[in-house]
């Protein structure tokens, strides 16, 4: 079976009930253009599944999604996966928390890479990178009553949330969507799975206590799954591949001039260093926090599980209180 034979399978014609729930999405455009800028990457489109992230793991697990090859394609190598899902009914974030919206209300999509490289500290932020500087560039292509969306930036926050505000940095910071990574073993090795989750209209599901919460909609922005998701694939993609060859050093600047918590004072489950000021990030990605204000003392901390929780308030208009 080809490819393309494959992908057709996989991406049946909708019954009626289907296309109720897919009127926000072009389904045909979106697997067209999937297949054109993505021709190396095995791509999936459901309607509704529990988790993206769970929907990959079980299939790299059982061997479903087993390398396909074509006279004209060769092998696919490493493993490269989409899937995108138009609800997800059971979604997962960090820790085990819930991420649950409305249909058509998130951009949620996973892929699976292949990774070669053992250590993978600062992957998170590595994807957080990509995914803010594509959502920045849609919203340079775009505008609204005329105005450009130049005083739109994407920030992040430690380790895996995206948090969406003004350029400068006393502006708006609202959580906008997040990122999973979990790791799960195959036939050609080990495989990373990167959950993206963003919010296209009003957060349904998991908030945060820190920021608030966000969309693009309420940004002024709109995202075209068709036009949108296979340019953020395709720069996830060779984030990833860069992230395989030379880890977190080609990100860790651009992630600096985005780390929403740099130079804050914050609260953390560690009992190591239960409060601290936020220095920045280390050369594999830790969080680096000084334990007071002025102190050169450097605390790491590497584990993702950690919670870290600005000290500070958002009022009613977004503002840092």
């Amino acid at each position: 079976m080809s490819r393309n034979a494959a992908v057709s399978q996989a991406m049946s014609p909708l019954n009626p009930t289907e296309q109720r729930f897919s009127a926000s999405v072009n389904v045909d455009a979106l697997r067209q253009s999937l297949s054109a800028c993505l021709p190396t990457v095995m791509s999936t489109v459901l309607l509704e599944v529990g988790s993206t992230n769970s929907w990959l793991s079980d299939r790299l697990r059982d061997g479903g999604l087993a390398d396909l090859s074509s006279a004209d394609m060769g092998v696919l190598s490493p493993v490269q996966r989409l899937v995108w899902a138009h609800h997800q009914s059971a979604g997962r974030g960090r820790q085990g928390r819930a991420w649950v919206s409305a249909p058509g209300c998130s951009l949620t999509f996973s892929v699976a890479f292949g990774m070669s490289r053992q250590e993978l500290s600062g992957l998170s932020l590595a994807v957080g990178v990509v995914v803010a500087e594509s959502l920045e560039q849609l919203a340079a292509r775009q505008r609204h009553d005329g105005v450009e969306h130049s005083h739109f930036k994407v920030w992040l926050k430690w380790p895996n949330d995206l948090v969406a505000g003004a350029a400068d940095s006393g502006g708006w910071r609202a959580k906008l969507g997040g990122v999973l990574i979990e790791t799960v073993p195959t036939q050609q090795g080990r495989a990373c799975i990167v959950g993206v989750g963003v919010n296209l209209e009003r957060l349904s599901g998991e908030v945060s206590a820190s920021y608030g919460a966000t969309s693009l909609s309420e940004l002024g922005l709109h995202f075209d799954v068709a036009a949108h998701l296979p340019l953020m694939a395709k720069a996830l993609f060779a984030g990833l591949s860069e992230f395989d060859v030379s880890g977190f050093s080609p990100f860790a600047a651009r992630f600096a001039s985005r780390n929403a918590l740099l130079g804050l004072r914050v609260h953390t489950s560690s009992s190591d260093c239960p409060v601290g000021w936020v220095r920045g990030v280390g050369s594999g990605g830790a969080l680096l926090l000084g334990r007071d204000e002025d102190s050169s003392v450097r605390h790491e901390i590497t584990s993702g599980e950690v919670s870290i929780r600005p000290v500070m308030g958002v009022g009613a208009q977004g503002q840092r209180t």
